[in-house]
């Protein structure tokens, strides 16, 4: 993958410049009162279409370039307001119809994760999943799966214990567990056969552990990716 540097360092200046404006306008009417409120928010792309390479687009401004299944790009620092998201085989020209797109508006505080996926139908599509930031005792941990293969739903062990029944695209499910190591498996809804795992997972105190579940079994792509934060 190769990121187009000037391009992305131009759009995340501009929007580190407006937050710096913003941040200093409010310390001068707030009479240097500290602001923990965010001003920016955060958006995580990722790339779940196995076998395909793409370049992605925002608000017009091309981001990323040949970028490949199981890529990651951020989170990004974006002032809050209404982003386009365009998708285009790699190497296609800027007005070329785009093979995935979507608008959607962002507010300060926002923490989200799009990935461009395979559905249960096969066909590429956009899911979007909020990361929120929840109140986690010491000791605990949230553990995250969510489904982006083209399969058809997943039962989700840890330690040999089920924790979630029928897992389906493009869906999540979180679950609150000690933080230790776990070990999770992911069987086909229905039956006995392990297609995921086993996976060797830490889960720290009071953070969030994502695990994506990515590709098409029938390609033998089917894999998985993940992704933490504190939840503090």
């Amino acid at each position: 993958m190769k990121f187009l540097r000037i391009a992305l360092a131009a759009f995340c200046g501009a929007t580190l410049v407006s937050v710096l404006a913003a941040t200093s306008a409010g310390a001068a009417t707030t009479h240097a009162t500290v602001r923990t409120a965010p001003t920016v928010a955060e958006a995580t792309l990722i790339q779940g279409l196995p076998q395909t390479s793409v370049d992605v687009y925002l608000n017009g401004t091309e981001i990323v370039q040949n970028f490949r299944f199981k890529g990651v790009v951020g989170p990004l620092p974006l002032v809050p307001g209404r982003y386009h998201l365009a998708i285009r085989l790699h190497g296609t020209k800027r007005d070329t119809k785009p093979l995935l797109e979507g608008t959607g508006w962002l507010k300060a505080g926002d923490d989200v994760t799009i990935v461009a996926e395979l559905d249960s139908a096969g066909n590429p599509a956009l899911a979007r999943f909020w990361n929120p930031r929840p109140e986690i005792a010491k000791g605990r941990s949230e553990l995250v799966v969510r489904n982006v293969a083209d399969d058809a739903g997943l039962t989700v062990y840890a330690d040999g214990l089920r924790i979630f029944r029928n897992l389906t695209n493009p869906n999540s499910a979180a679950i609150r567990l000690p933080s230790e190591w776990v070990k999770v498996t992911m069987d086909d809804y229905g039956t006995t056969t392990t297609v995921i795992g086993p996976l060797a997972v830490h889960l720290v105190s009071q953070t969030v552990t994502i695990i994506y579940v990515l590709g098409n079994p029938a390609t033998h792509t089917l894999t998985t990716l993940r992704e933490s934060y504190s939840a503090s």
